[in-house]
């Protein structure tokens, strides 16, 4: 049977909810005759956290979606990498398999109404994301974070969701709470987890990746006239490769024939023969893994000038002969100074001479993110390789080399910055704001199209409440501090304590027991002189008289000074 439980009262001041009667309505699992208001109050409750805490689309359409159904009380998973994650999946589990057996106690009626209520949406939102992230072994701080303060926020409307039922294991408060639990362990185990160099060196090239992409896609979209853009499904770095033009193109095997004849026009301006020196460069190739590894560098560094400078794509000379994007840069600066804005395909807009700024900081965003791509594609990823190969020790052993490499490159993100918001200020204030207004655009002017897809990469970019711009800074200098020289004898002594207990294992008579006879004797590990911090930095000097540019494809290995200080540190040609 049901109990039948009075409305709540009204509010006893504005603003305030309504709090059940001691005694009355029971938890959101069933609600109870009369109990209309009060989820109303709930579902409203639900949506304000859900609103402040979780940002995918697919989280928040559980939490306020018309096509909604629970899912199964099964984990659903078969293996899982956290632990906490994994518990707190089965205390939910656990909590609906009760609070649907107490449903069909109750009868058909209760049951079908309950399916629905915001107490199993709150449910379902927790299990989607505990099942897509409990085998997820990259999961964020940010999103465990975002999870547990939901949570929290949920516990603070205690006078909404009170009570249990009579006989129940758990509350649908305990059970939130007991989630709430292993989210803050969750998150301590993130925090406390010890990532590689290797790891953030991985992490930086994925952020520089995004940042890149959405830079290049907002220059080509927000404050040009290039409408021909309109027809690409996609304008990814990856995808822009398909339709540039076919002379000394890098990668023949990716051309898409249709968007390339789209494109055609676009690529002949100055602007988009700009956007497509920078994708072709070599660093981008190598940056964004070109699929056709060195012979897709091969055919844009040895094209032939001849080759180039054919009449029918004429940007090919800009983008595979030998001028360099800096170059090209000065070209473009000399062509807007004197007003030949014709074939420039910059928005007539910034054509006046009053818009000076707007084109000069149009410039300087592509020459910072050119050099942001060449570091990254040139210097992080022989980084990354290296600390994929030799761990922490061999990064910190070359952090001489990476930290000045670091702080130009947290500079060039600072200066893109300026830039982009210097250029999307004029972009806004001659483009988007004249539009709202109901003034007229000067023609040729971007479509709404190009507009909505350039707002949402610079969003994405810069503008946004998380960056990848804000991201990129925080891995960069966290990948200083993991590399600092400091650390190197903290790194040495974990790696001794483990080869030390690993010997102890060995040689202890629970190991036999376990191996049995058949298992041979092991021979004793290698011996390594102690290593000594001063002889770090001269390891590293020693290795530069190496010369790397120019050099035979062979590894260079590095030497050392004091020889009662070596430790093998194999580089596979750092300087590219």
């Amino acid at each position: 049977q049901v109990a039948v439980v009075e409305r709540p009262s009204t509010l006893s001041r504005p603003g305030q909810l309504a709090r059940p009667r001691p005694g009355g309505s029971g938890p959101m699992g069933a609600v109870p005759c009369g109990g209309s208001q009060l989820a109303k109050q709930q579902l409203f409750a639900l949506q304000a956290v859900v609103d402040k805490h979780v940002a995918d689309p697919g989280l928040r359409e559980i939490a306020i979606g018309a096509d909604f159904h629970a899912t199964s009380t099964e984990r659903g998973l078969l293996t899982w990498e956290h632990a906490h994650l994994i518990a707190a999946l089965d205390i939910l589990n656990a909590y609906q398999a009760d609070r649907n057996a107490a449903r069909i106690a109750c009868g058909p009626t209760t049951s079908s109404k309950a399916q629905d209520d915001p107490e199993t949406r709150l449910v379902e939102l927790l299990k989607r994301w505990l099942r897509q992230n409990a085998a997820n072994a990259s999961v964020g701080e940010d999103e465990v974070r975002s999870m547990y303060l939901l949570c929290r926020d949920v516990l603070n409307h205690r006078e909404l969701f009170a009570g249990g039922r009579k006989g129940a294991a758990r509350s649908f408060l305990c059970a939130v709470a007991e989630v709430h639990d292993h989210l803050r362990w969750q998150l301590r185990e993130t925090l406390e987890r010890d990532r590689t160099c290797a790891e953030l060196m991985q992490r930086v090239l994925s952020l520089g990746r995004n940042l890149v992409s959405d830079v290049v896609a907002y220059l080509l979209l927000g404050p040009t006239s290039l409408r021909q853009t309109d027809a690409l499904p996609s304008v990814e770095v990856v995808a822009l490769w398909q339709c540039l033009p076919g002379a000394g193109h890098p990668m023949p095997a990716h051309i898409d024939i249709r968007l390339q004849k789209e494109m055609r026009g676009a690529w002949r301006t100055r602007c988009g023969g700009l956007i497509a020196a920078l994708l072709v460069s070599p660093p981008c190739l190598r940056l964004f893994g070109a699929g056709a590894g060195d012979s897709a560098l091969t055919a844009v560094t040895d094209a032939a000038p001849a080759a180039a400078l054919t009449d029918e794509v004429a940007v090919t000379s800009i983008v595979a002969g030998p001028p360099q994007l800096h170059e090209i840069l000065e070209e473009a600066w000399a062509d807007f100074e004197k007003g030949a804005f014709r074939d420039s395909g910059l928005a007539a807009a910034f054509h006046a001479p009053g818009q000076r700024a707007a084109w000069q900081a149009y410039l300087a965003t592509i020459r910072e993110l050119g050099d942001l791509v060449y570091i990254l594609g040139e210097v992080m990823v022989q980084f990354q390789r290296l600390g994929a190969g030799l761990g922490d020790c061999g990064v910190i052993r070359a952090a001489p080399w990476l930290h000045p490499c670091l702080e130009a490159f947290a500079e060039k993100l600072r200066r893109l910055r300026s830039s982009l918001e210097q250029l999307n200020s004029a972009v806004d204030e001659a483009i988007v704001f004249a539009r709202a207004k109901g003034l007229l655009v000067k023609k040729p002017h971007p479509s709404r199209r190009m507009s909505a897809r350039a707002h949402g990469a610079l969003e994405r970019a810069v503008l946004g409440r998380s960056t990848h711009l804000q991201a990129l800074a925080q891995a960069t200098d966290e990948l200083k501090s993991r590399s600092s020289v400091e650390r190197l004898p903290h790194v040495m002594e974990g790696l001794g304590s483990a080869c030390a207990a690993l010997q102890s294992v060995f040689t202890s008579s629970q190991f036999r027991l376990c191996m049995g006879d058949a298992f041979g004797e092991l021979p004793p590990p290698v011996q390594e002189a102690p290593v000594d911090l001063r002889f770090t930095v001269r390891a590293v000097e020693d290795c530069a008289s190496v010369q790397t540019r120019g050099s035979s494809d062979s590894d260079c290995r590095l030497t050392f000074k004091d020889e009662s200080s070596r430790v093998p540190l194999a580089v596979s040609r750092l300087g590219g």
